[in-house]
């Protein structure tokens, strides 16, 4: 039998350690100095001697961490060999900052999982992940269409929100009298802010109720349209607002005395474009709200009438892409070029055709020397009101680091 140690208290038990070298250390407490045992020989002191009075605790509140595991948010695509994983290191890396390692895998040539080798440690907050090109890249690819699709900045159609209260050309009422003069056609430049349009309308009067009098005595008055432009990003567009012309309505007797008046405002035809202009937001509609005659004095001192402002016309005005646009002529995809085969490409990349209209069209690619060397358009698809984009799609799988303080 060999005493490893004396000195310790047979009343109470011991705690046995195994150190880095293989040694025995045996502690008990209570003021005995723990020994140390190498497997042979007597024991020694372990040189740990007991403090002489309690340790401060000082706690560290600022919170550091390791990363317990990365996951996979995006597998990507047509990889040819697992991409290496960087974590993003801190601007200042704090004392004891140790960087994180892990390991992608592949499967099927896209990125199936990221494990985590070494968590790191004393990371401030969870790193960002980066992986590796090990797949192709550079290809630039254009679609062909068989025809010419308008620019995507441009204003090619226009519809008519809230139009005239009086949609024909019969009088409402028998012993009215109706009477049009042309208008004609109207240009306003579709640019942010306030405008005005001017014309000259015509009042007469005649014997109260019977719809009778001179027509060619009509007085000219000048009536004045204001109008408002709002979410043109652009310039250059002009939309032409064609009228049908003045509609005549008798709207107080004054001593036996019938006066009428034109609702020229309301009696639009149609909305048109002369200049297309450019620069405005592919998605967004411009407005056009063009008020009624609030008040018309016809100059006789007694006779003001007011035009309700909910009456006012309101027009929009679309880019070819934005959905409410109706008009837009629609195109297939006719083919497709290369202008850069890129570089890098180990095997073919998929081919996608993004459009926010169209659909259907579809290519394969082959590659040479690591660069696409011809496109097959497989189909053209149809209903694209624009050029869609070509993309040579390989690469772009995402991770994110889930850390842990």
């Amino acid at each position: 039998m060999t005493v490893i140690a004396s000195g310790f208290s047979a009343s109470k038990p011991v705690s046995c350690a195994q150190g880095r070298y293989g040694e025995l250390i045996i502690a008990q407490g209570g003021g005995v100095q723990p020994k140390r045992w190498t497997g042979s020989g007597t024991s020694t002191n372990a040189g740990i001697v007991a403090p002489t009075v309690a340790p401060a605790i000082t706690l560290n509140t600022t919170k550091r961490y390791y990363v317990a595991r990365a996951d996979v948010h995006k597998p990507g695509a047509v990889y040819n060999a697992a991409p290496v994983v960087t974590f993003a290191t801190p601007g200042s890396p704090p004392t004891g900052f140790r960087a994180a390692k892990a390991q992608s895998y592949l499967n099927q040539s896209v990125v199936s999982e990221v494990l985590v080798t070494d968590g790191g440690k004393h990371y401030p907050d969870s790193p960002s992940i980066s992986l590796s090109g090990t797949h192709g890249t550079g290809a630039v690819l254009t679609a062909v269409m068989d025809g010419t699709p308008p620019p995507a900045d441009a204003i090619t159609h226009y519809e008519i929100l809230q139009g005239p209260p009086f949609d024909d050309e019969t009088d409402y009422r028998a012993n009215r009298r109706t009477q049009w003069g042309a208008w004609g056609s109207v240009e306003i430049p579709i640019v942010n802010g306030p405008g005005t349009i001017a014309r000259t309308i015509y009042v007469y009067h005649n014997a109260c109720g019977l719809g009778t009098g001179n027509l060619a005595s009509y007085a000219p008055v000048l009536l004045s349209l204001p109008y408002t432009i709002t979410g043109a990003t652009g310039s250059g567009a002009i939309a032409i607002v064609n009228f049908y012309g003045q509609r005549v309505v008798e709207t107080k007797c004054v001593n036996n005395v019938g006066f009428y008046w034109v609702a020229g405002s309301y009696l639009v035809r149609s909305v048109t474009v002369k200049e297309r202009g450019s620069g405005y937001a592919t998605d967004t509609a411009v407005r056009i709200e063009i008020a009624a005659a609030t008040t018309l004095d016809t100059g006789t001192g007694n006779m003001i009438f007011t035009v309700p402002a909910s009456k006012k016309l309101i027009i929009e005005g679309y880019p070819p892409g934005h959905a409410q646009n109706t008009s837009t002529q629609r195109f297939a995809v006719k083919r497709i070029n290369i202008t850069s085969g890129g570089s890098g490409y180990v095997v073919a990349p998929e081919i996608k055709i993004v459009s926010a209209s169209g659909f259907g069209a579809y290519a394969t690619c082959a590659v040479s020397n690591g660069a696409i060397s011809q496109v097959t358009l497989e189909s053209g698809g149809g209903g694209y009101k624009l050029t869609p984009s070509v993309q040579a799609v390989s690469g772009g799988a995402e991770a994110f680091a889930v850390a842990r303080p």
